[in-house]
């Protein structure tokens, strides 16, 4: 697959409405077909995406969450596995069939969904079947969910969900499912999609996972490998991601959250081809004088610390030809994370952002 059309990416969704509809009556009666939970984009069409887990063993249950109740909504749920069902719903929809797993649309991808607080009016939601973060009482003990409860309790009593495949450990007691290789690779292809019905790839600075964007949630956990999804869908667009992706380390393969390193963004591959800039996040930085070229400097010491924090977290900071954008793009994640973080939009790495990356690290069971 290389980067679509605009009117290959109508083609695209104007079939995987008629999927959607067919395999919702079909395996879900009585639920809704889609989601009435809508609003219009701040921008009129998506500048990004935000990356979810359903914390489920089923594609279902979300589906017929976002479509019948009016509390939370997200564009796509993407299972794990191809349905024996739904293939045979696509047979005459050539462009859903070409998806490797299956893929349920719950909103219009020209409307903005309630699924990640205050980015929904500039991202298009993906919410991908995964079980999420798992625990367990110690290392030989069974893994139970971890449902995140309002208050944050830890309200873990019930069985994890049966999803056929072993959950990696991140220490002794806690643990994440993996991603499908085709589950990743079908992401891809949705922002690929997405980002041809606006017009161009989706602004890589703004495809990140929900935990950036909004600090209680730990989605997409730390085995969605966000920076090379990321890579393919808005740099390396004419890249196929099956192929990239086949190469990719299994999570499984993984003890820890150090050894899970090999599943982050390989910067010398993605650097030269950073897209052309944005006029509108440029103007949001531009009266903000440039740090030194090289940091960190006497100024912002903690700019060295910073990057390669926001980098655990997802966000994207490469390195581009001008050392000075380095520092560009480091203001952009920085503005990113302080809004969701609710601290002041300094856009600098100061003490107040640095309590609250070191914060959201340990929180994520992340080495700081």
């Amino acid at each position: 697959m290389t980067f679509p059309t605009k009117l290959e990416a109508e083609d695209f969704f104007g079939q995987l409405r008629r999927f959607s509809k067919r395999l919702v009556n079909k395996a879900l009666p009585g639920c809704a077909d889609a989601s009435s939970n809508i609003k219009s984009y701040a921008k009129g069409k998506a500048k990004g995406s935000i990356l979810h887990y359903t914390a489920s063993g089923n594609w279902q249950s979300p589906v017929k969450w976002f479509n019948d109740f009016k509390v939370s909504s997200a564009h796509v749920v993407v299972a794990h596995l191809a349905d024996p069902l739904a293939a045979k719903l696509a047979d005459d929809l050539p462009l859903v069939k070409a998806l490797p797993v299956t893929v349920i649309q719950c909103v219009d991808p020209r409307q903005a969904a309630w699924h990640a607080t205050w980015v929904n009016g500039l991202c298009y939601g993906i919410e991908n079947r995964n079980a999420g973060l798992v625990k367990r009482d110690g290392p030989t003990a069974p893994w139970r969910h971890w449902p995140v409860a309002k208050g944050a309790t830890d309200e873990w009593t019930s069985p994890a969900p049966k999803t056929g495949q072993a959950y990696v450990a991140t220490s002794d007691t806690l643990g994440y499912e993996p991603y499908s290789k085709a589950q990743l690779v079908a992401n891809v292809m949705l922002l690929r999609y997405v980002g041809a019905l606006g017009g161009g790839p989706l602004e890589p600075h703004w495809v990140l996972p929900h935990s950036a964007v909004q600090t209680n949630k730990l989605d997409t956990g730390p085995l969605f490998p966000i920076h090379e999804i990321r890579r393919l869908a808005c740099i390396d667009v004419d890249e196929d991601p099956a192929t990239a992706l086949a190469n990719l380390a299994d999570p499984e393969d993984a003890t820890s959250a150090d050894d899970l390193e090999h599943l982050r963004f390989d910067e010398a591959r993605g650097d030269a081809k950073i897209l052309p800039e944005r006029e509108a996040v440029d103007a949001a930085i531009a009266a903000l004088p440039l740090m030194e070229a090289n940091i960190p400097n006497k100024a912002h010491p903690f700019a060295a610390v910073a990057r390669p924090q926001l980098d655990k977290l997802g966000f994207f900071v490469p390195t581009p030809p001008d050392p000075r954008m380095v520092d560009v793009w480091l203001r952009r994640a920085l503005w990113i994370f302080q809004t969701a973080a609710k601290i002041e939009t300094t856009c600098l790495p100061d003490d107040a952002t640095r309590m609250s990356l070191a914060a959201r690290l340990v929180t994520l069971g992340l080495p700081a």
